[in-house]
């Protein structure tokens, strides 16, 4: 998407967008603000600078003061991020950028900068990422802001940005172009972050209890994952087939002895059948071992798991899916299949339990109602 040395050939398929890719000046000041605040989480400098820290650390703003301070004392900055917005009114702009810790603005002046820096910066469009040394100030609207000395481009952006006002509409786009939905979207940025502290939790609970992780082959001599349709290659030069796993159980249990007496391991699986917005052929999984265990202590073990990893993630067991709350930290409900059967689908002849034809003739009843 991005490239800091080459430029789009000539011609109508190469030609560089248009300045109005620009937010425009005769939008309302409000507007602009909502669509940086949206841009950014909804977190100003100010705020992300007097937010608690990982770890119990102190603000790093622990006094409204301190903001004034580092203006009067001239107080040096050096930032880089990716450009939300540009306002500009011919000899001074304000350039919102961003990086993965927040949004800053940047105040640009031709006297600043010179003639052969200024013209650097008119060359600039939303979606590239910059290089900017100044010194720390706050704006008519009490945002802190860094009036820039030096702007440097560091990597062109060669497409044009969806619009920030609007985001990333098309779902189609979203999952396939994913960078550009990460590049638009708090909310998805945020999905991400939580799936890397998820697994970093995951890996810390069971190595707090002296599991061991293991990591398997992923390529298979036999076909496991029972129905599971496989993927199947070729090994150059040995010219002999395998599958791509569908669970990494098939070579977890030759792992028992030679590994550990716990192992647990998070993998990547394989199951050749169809993509839609909630199915992907590949997928990461995981799976645990322990031996002298009973069904009962793995239903146990898996219930702490996921309340730890709600409390140190999210800071509560208590979550909303698809507008359901689940209380995670009240005791599980047990129960076998035939009860579940029975207490959810309204078929109450328990005999035929086990009656394939009389489930599915059942099954059949209820889909035409």
């Amino acid at each position: 998407m991005a490239d800091s040395k080459q430029r789009p050939p000539a011609g109508r398929a190469g030609r560089r967008p248009s300045r109005p890719r620009r937010n425009a000046p005769s939008r309302s000041a409000s507007a602009s603000r909502s669509s940086r605040a949206s841009a950014s989480g909804g977190r100003t400098v100010s705020q992300r600078l007097r937010a608690p820290r990982p770890g119990g650390e102190p603000p790093w703003l622990a006094r409204p003061e301190i903001e004034e301070e580092l203006e009067g004392a001239k107080t040096g900055a050096s930032v880089a991020g990716r450009i939300l917005a540009i306002r500009d009114f011919g000899k001074a702009a304000f350039v919102r950028i961003r990086d993965r810790s927040g949004a800053i603005q940047l105040f640009v002046q031709r006297d600043k900068l010179g003639p052969d820096g200024y013209a650097k910066y008119k060359e600039l469009d939303v979606g590239d990422i910059v290089f900017a040394e100044g010194t720390l100030f706050k704006t008519k609207t009490n945002e802190l802001s860094v009036d820039c000395d030096r702007l440097e481009l560091v990597t062109k952006s060669l497409q044009p940005m969806p619009r920030s006002t609007t985001g990333l509409a098309d779902v189609e786009i979203r999952y396939r172009q994913r960078y550009l939905d990460l590049i638009m979207s708090e909310e998805s940025r945020e999905v991400f972050r939580k799936r890397s502290r998820i697994i970093e939790e995951i890996r810390r609970f069971f190595t707090e209890l002296d599991f061991l992780e293991v990591e398997t082959p992923m390529m298979h001599p036999i076909v496991g994952g029972a129905t599971a349709r496989p993927f199947v290659t070729t090994t150059i030069p040995s010219i002999c087939s395998s599958t791509c796993a569908s669970p990494p159980n098939c070579t977890s249990s030759g792992s028992w002895s030679a590994a550990s007496n716990a192992f647990f391991e998070i993998n990547r699986n394989f199951r050749n059948e169809g993509v839609s917005i909630k199915h992907n052929p590949e997928f990461t999984m995981l799976e645990f071992y322990q031996s002298y265990a009973t069904y009962e202590d793995l239903m146990d073990l898996t219930e702490r798991l996921f309340r730890r990893v709600a409390e140190k993630v999210l800071g509560s067991t208590t979550i909303t899916y698809q507008g359901t709350k689940i209380d995670l930290g009240r005791p599980w409900e047990r129960i076998s299949v035939e009860d579940a059967i029975i207490q959810h689908t309204g078929f109450t002849d328990r005999s035929k339990l086990r009656d394939r034809a009389a489930l599915l003739e059942y099954g059949k009843r209820k889909a035409c109602r």
